[in-house]
């Protein structure tokens, strides 16, 4: 009996041990583009919980091409900490995550109520081309009047004779440098925004994920 009572005391440590990530979903309404998620107790980064994904499931018919999120954080015991938080994006549920904005670690948050926004970049991308246009080379050759002997015999014969000139336009190439806006395209059915623990003063404390807003861009 006390092997068993031991052994199971091993197994419930070595459970213990690991950190355990925590996944919360939710869902926005038809063609809703913002949303905002009021934390519990539970949505806190600790030693032993330093993973939470929060994913958002969104039903918009357009493209989107801006992504953005509000996170407020509380302290925990008074530590200070660190957070890295990335947003990743994916159509089903197994599929895997796309990066849409990269993970980076925040600077120390030593108060409550410290909001971090995390967004991709606001400009889309512009490429520039060129587009040259040939110039071309025309020739006017003149032509040669001549005295109609028949009806003005008071003119000398090729008396109004006209000089043949050649007129040559130099070729010329005009390059007007144009832009092609190609616009973000974010669109995922459903984004994660994940937060990483990744230091503390104290083991044991860490950060609250109080309050989490969601907003997205349409083209």
């Amino acid at each position: 009996m006390k092997k068993i009572i031991f052994i199971i005391s091993i197994i419930t440590f070595a459970l213990t041990s690991f950190a355990q990530d925590k996944e919360i979903s939710k869902s926005l309404g038809n063609e809703i583009s913002y949303y905002k998620y009021t934390g519990v107790a539970a949505d806190t980064l600790t030693s032993n919980q330093d993973t939470i994904d929060v994913t958002f499931a969104v039903l918009l018919s357009g493209n989107i091409s801006r992504v953005a999120v509000k996170s407020r954080f509380d302290l925990v015991a008074g530590a200070d900490t660190t957070v890295s938080i990335g947003i990743y994006g994916k159509d089903f549920t197994d599929d895997g995550l796309n990066t849409v904005v990269s993970p980076v670690v925040s600077s120390a948050i030593t108060a409550n109520n410290t909001i971090i926004i995390t967004e991709s970049a606001r400009t889309s991308t512009i490429a520039s081309y060129a587009s040259t246009t040939a110039g071309y080379n025309s020739t006017t050759t003149a032509f040669t009047i001549k005295q109609d002997t028949a009806g003005y015999k008071y003119y000398p014969a090729d008396s109004l004779k006209v000089p043949i000139i050649t007129l040559t336009n130099a070729a010329q190439t005009m390059t007007n440098a144009a832009q092609t806006i190609t616009e973000n395209n974010l669109t995922w059915r459903r984004y994660t925004i994940r937060y990483i623990l990744q230091g503390n003063d104290s083991v044991g404390t860490g950060l609250k994920l109080d309050e989490i807003e969601i907003k997205l861009w349409q083209n």
